[in-house]
């Protein structure tokens, strides 16, 4: 039985207690908990089983919690509930107790004798208003004694504070306790109550549906699903992993009990499903009990690829008749004459009960059935466990799976075509030697340095058995073997699993060092090099190009690889040797096709894609070297027939590295466009591995643009943990970019915990991540008044520049500078920064003479502030929040001339930005300065204190009163300082910036 009841707590102090890949929900259960400050709420979230109900509930009892509200948590029967409601009551009077207690021992209450419920002081609804026939003439849940008895006690429970009762699992068979609860809901409109219910379908809440705020949880998105793998303590990875994401259909339950029954012993991955046990009582409790004929017409359905219902019911040797059962059952349907299982899980139920001899007579009969040059025909026959196949059919086999959205099966299958190939050729080169070709090929992780960095060898160094070159065993069939773990790493790397994809790429490097080769497979892998130092990439591409590679698409999709990796890496040395990378490589990728491989190698396994990918890989690449000159070369980039689109996986390329090229040369407007396309892109085609990264990259585009709510929206839903590393520094990335939205928009409470999760800026693997770290952890240190330690992390930014990404927080950098007192020292600091930035685009350079000029402003220069107003006047609009701090800035400095009159038309055009764009610490300051200048600004006031958490408000009402932080923390058994940090989440909120406005926006009592 679930009964669990908990008082006023802090747990845990993110509030944050909703599983990952639910942001949507967190921000149901969070809306619901802000509308029932003003009056009784009901929330019903419904799904299939093992979708996450129960842990959206326990994460719904730690953010209320958090919020200062009592829980009562109970399983969704009348006596679990009652039980906690006991449990709830405490040392409440006895009168409020025995009701209860009597209905739990099933005690009668004989007809005609009073209500043993009590009156309910302050209900809607007293006592004596009950109609007489209401008398209990039973003790069912439906009756009025129990009902008015719940009412008396959650009356009482809600005058000591608001109140959240979770049900979970309401039984299908059994709602009552919904009755029981709708009852009190209707008698209780004004109290600060929540009541969340949760259930497989939405007819059982019924008795609410006129009160309650719906929901229907979906499965996991494919990124949230890779993401809950990735957290298991044993992360399941290659084909494994690719069969756990194809069955798991997305739901929780089914996809962690998979990777606990996955065996991977043969040729496939297999799984250890019991009739009778979890999964088939879960997802298909009819199949046990269906006649065997039936259950082989399943088995045939479920082992099908895109086979017509017909020829399933042919190979299986059934008829509609056997079918009949199934359908009847609900397991399984005709939808365009194909079966289709009722959920991913039930088919893996039906497939994988049955021994491995019935599965492989299933696919060798359907096998049978179609033509021999039919690639769905390979497809069977490569899941047999036994037999001959060779390896163009297995690669046939595997455009099947990448046709069907499978592209982790896909890399599976061509693995094994590797395999094969691969199978009998002596290597006995090391990895980190040079070949015969002179490539230098970066060592097995295992041979990595302490640093985690790979440095490869020099050419012609020789490894410990004294070879310097590959003997050139194998020959052909190496290079075909090490063509196939190519593709098959692309199809891992663009899937998201990265440690797969790293496995792949190191047998490609030991089977080969033929150029072209090693060129096809490193441009399949670049979501894996982005984020690890670039230094052995562009070492890579240096020797690739060295001995003589000439086939531009590959030569310009290898640019494009290196770009990345040296965009996240930032070292401006890197970037030096980038920018050479590409001056040496430009008459190559310039030169007409010499017949080599297709557009498409950039994208292995990808059918020919209808347009050329390799002019937006030389355009990303030359925007990353030169982002000024890039512009200044070619001209508007809303001018180029880059921008017309491209068809299939070509697509996604355009749209990713048009996008990239736009954002490092400050074309926002096309950058967001582009980020916004390539998103929904690759949700739909599952090409999980950028998909982090490209969040990471549009939210910062988003804060550019002013747009936060939109980069809120986007960084709640994104995954903490996506290509099989829950530590990586994409998880990182994201942490701190949900922080510093948070901070922004005034929630700075939430951010601490995410900055810690992500750990030591200093620790951070690349000056990209570094730089997230450091700038979200000045913006947190700022929110909480702690001037002089926002500068000092933000100074670290410029202690390790970023080539590009230093330079979007000069301003930021001023400002904060000047509040701490330390203006002259962040002036020289600047001008060396400035001169170390060379050439920076038009915006950036706006961007940098606007941060010197505050700072020359504040140390006593009276010419800054010409070429401030200059600057104001030029520009604006598409860069709001830095344009409004400016504002801001200036204002501040008139002010300090005591020129209020001049100060005031900034203020109020920063405060318009402010409040449209959602920085909520920023109006408040507006607000302030714009008060001393004698104009009383509209603060957000009673409205926006109405929307404050029930223990935020009254954190609020008591520092109102005048009592100190200590005093309050006291009263709630916290710590000083976590209400300073309340209150300064909570000033902003209100359209204030310090402890005396608060009388003045408190709703009085």
């Amino acid at each position: 039985m679930r009964a669990a009841v908990t008082g006023v707590g802090v747990e845990p102090e993110t509030g944050d207690g909703c599983p990952a890949g639910r942001g949507a929900e967190q921000g149901w259960i969070r809306r619901a908990l802000r509308e029932a400050a003003g009056g009784t709420r009901v929330l019903v979230l419904h799904g299939e089983p093992g979708v996450g109900k129960s842990a959206l509930i326990t994460g719904a009892v730690a953010v209320a919690r958090h919020e200062g509200f009592r829980t009562m948590e109970t399983a969704g029967t009348p006596d679990a509930a009652v039980s906690a409601l006991l449990a709830a009551a405490g040392q409440a009077p006895a009168e409020l107790r025995e009701p209860l207690e009597r209905w739990l021992a099933r005690e009668r209450v004989p007809p005609g004798s009073a209500p043993p419920g009590p009156a309910v002081p302050g209900s809607a609804t007293p006592q004596s208003a009950m109609p007489q026939s209401a008398t209990p003439q039973s003790a069912t849940p439906g009756s009025v004694a129990l009902r008015l008895a719940v009412l008396a006690v959650v009356a009482a429970l809600c005058r000591t504070g608001p109140l959240l009762i979770a049900v979970d699992d309401v039984p299908e068979q059994d709602p009552a306790v919904v009755g029981l609860l709708a009852f009190v809901v209707r008698r209780l409109r004004g109290e600060r109550l929540l009541v969340m219910f949760t259930g497989r379908g939405p007819g059982v809440f019924e008795p609410v549906a006129g009160d309650a705020t719906v929901h229907a949880v979906a499965p996991l998105s494919p990124v949230a699903a890779a993401g809950l793998l990735d957290g298991l303590p044993s992360v399941p990875v290659g084909p494994v992993r690719a069969a756990i994401l194809r069955y798991g259909g997305g739901n929780p339950l089914g996809l962690t009990t998979l990777a606990g029954a996955a065996v991977n012993e043969g040729r496939r991955p297999d799984f250890r499903i019991e009739g009778s046990g979890l999964l088939a009582r879960t997802f298909a409790p009819e199949f046990a009990g269906l006649p065997a004929r039936t259950r082989t017409v399943l088995l045939f359905a479920a082992a099908a690829q895109d086979d017509a219902a017909a020829s399933v019911l042919r190979a299986a040797g059934a008829g509609l008749a056997d079918f009949r059962p199934a359908e009847d059952a609900g397991l399984v349907s005709v939808i365009a004459g194909r079966f289709t299982f009722r959920h991913p899980l039930a088919e893996a139920v039906c497939y994988f009960t049955a021994p491995m001899h019935e599965r492989d007579t299933a696919h060798a009969r359907l096998a049978a059935l179609l033509p021999l040059d039919s690639p769905a025909r390979d497809w069977h026959l490569a899941q047999l466990s036994t037999g001959a196949i060779t390896a163009g059919a297995l690669e046939r086999a595997a455009g099947v799976a990448t046709a069907a959205g499978r592209g982790l099966e896909a890399a599976a299958l061509l693995q094994r075509a590797a395999d094969a190939g691969a199978s009998g050729v002596v290597v006995p080169r090391r990895a980190g030697e040079a070949g015969a070709s002179g490539v230098v090929v970066p060592r097995r992780a295992a041979e990595a340095g302490a640093s985690g960095v790979v440095v490869p060898r020099r050419t012609g160094d020789a490894g410990a058995d004294g070879s310097a070159t590959l003997r050139s065993a194998g020959g052909a069939a190496a290079r075909e073997a090490a063509r196939l773990y190519g593709r098959a790493a692309a199809e891992a790397d663009r899937c998201g699993d990265l440690r797969w994809s790293h496995e792949l790429w190191n047998r490609v490097t030991d089977l080969t060092d033929d150029p072209a080769v090693l060129a096809a497979a490193l441009t399949g892998i670049g979501n894996r090099l982005m984020w690890q130092p670039a230094a052995p990439t562009v070492t890579l591409v240096e020797g690739l190009l060295a001995a003589g590679l000439d086939d531009r698409h590959l030569v310009r999709a290898m640019l494009a690889v290196a770009a990345r990796a040296v965009f996240t890496d930032g070292d401006p040395a890197i970037v030096a040797r980038l920018r050479n990378l590409v001056a040496r490589a430009t008459p190559i990728a310039a030169a007409p096709d010499p017949g080599g491989l297709p557009a498409e190698a950039a994208d292995p396994g990808a059918p020919p894609a209808a347009g050329d990918t390799v002019d937006v890989h030389l355009a990303l690449a030359l925007a990353v070297a030169d982002p000024a000159g890039w512009a200044a070369q070619h001209g508007p980039l809303r001018l180029s027939p880059l921008l017309q689109p491209l068809s299939g996986p070509a697509e996604r390329v355009r749209l990713l590295s048009i996008a990239g090229a736009a954002w490092v040369s400050d074309d926002i407007e096309i950058a967001i466009d582009h980020y916004r396309r390539a998103l929904a892109v690759v949700r739909a085609d599952g090409s999980i591995g950028v998909h982090g990264t490209a969040v990471v990259a549009t939210s910062e585009v988003l804060f550019d643009m002013g747009l936060f709510e939109e980069a809120a929206t986007l960084l709640d839903a994104a995954e903490d943990t996506v290509g099989g590393d829950p530590a990586g520094p994409v998880r990182r990335a994201i942490l701190a970019q949900r922080a510093s939205s948070l901070i922004r928009r005034g929630d700075a409470g939430r951010a601490r915990p995410l900055l810690a999760a992500a750990g030591d800026p200093g620790a951070a693997g690349n000056r990209f991540v570094r730089y997230l770290l450091l700038r979200a952890s000045a913006q947190l240190a700022a929110s909480e008044g702690d001037a002089l330690t926002a500068y000092t992390n933000l100074v670290g930014v410029f202690q390790h520049d970023h080539y590009l990404l230093s330079q979007r927080s000069v301003i930021e950098l001023a400002g904060l500078a000047i509040d701490a007192g330390t203006g002259e020292q962040a002036l020289a600091l600047l001008l060396a920064a400035r001169e170390r930035a060379g050439h920076p685009t038009a915006r950036r350079r706006w961007s940098w003479d606007v941060a010197i000029d505050l700072l020359r402003l504040h140390t006593g220069d009276p010419s800054a502030e010409s070429r401030l107003r200059e600057a104001l006047a030029a520009a604006g609009a598409q860069w709001p929040y830095e344009y409004a701090v400016t504002e801001l800035r200036l204002a501040q400095a008139l002010s300090a001339q005591r020129r209020r009159s001049e100060a005031r038309p900034f203020l109020i055009s920063a405060l318009d930005v402010f409040v449209r764009i959602g920085a909520a610490r920023e109006a408040a300051l507006a607000r302030e300065r714009l008060r001393a200048t004698g104009v009383r600004a509209q603060a957000a006031g009673a409205a926006a204190f109405e929307t404050l958490t029930p223990q935020h408000q009254l954190i609020a009402r008591l520092a109102a009163e005048g009592l100190s932080n200590r005093a309050i923390a006291q009263r709630f058994g916290l710590s000083p300082r976590t209400i300073g940090c309340y209150l300064y989440q909570i000033y902003p909120k209100l359209g204030i910036a310090r402890r005396g406005q608060l009388r003045d926006v408190i709703t009085p009592l």
